[in-house]
């Protein structure tokens, strides 16, 4: 697996997509799941991990759009798990526990 994919938009994205990796899960960063709206990290070809941070989905506004945007990907059928940077940094067995319970593993 290549350890540096130019599709990912965060370090965020590209630590969890590598952990992921590291336990034996395959993540494909940014894919698109409808015609306007791109999820993270798509796991199966139904389970979305979205990677947030307080620094793009601080303020109202964007907190609510992002609840819009998780409501319409699950409304799409996807199973959605937000985890953020201190998550995917200091907490990755909780994260990890997550998914694979998600996943049935």
């Amino acid at each position: 697996m290549t350890m540096i994919d130019p599709r990912a938009e965060s370090g965020t994205e590209s630590m969890a997509r590598l952990l992921l990796a590291r336990d034996g899960i395959h993540a494909e960063p940014q894919v698109w799941v409808d015609d306007h709206t791109r999820v993270d990290l798509l796991i199966d070809g139904w389970f979305v991990l979205e990677c947030v941070s307080k620094e793009h989905h601080s303020s109202p506004a964007h907190y609510n759009r992002d609840r819009e945007r998780i409501v319409h990907i699950t409304g799409l059928g996807f199973v959605v798990l937000e985890v953020t940077y201190p998550q995917v940094l200091f907490d990755w067995p909780s994260v990890r526990q997550a998914v694979r319970m998600t996943l049935g593993r």
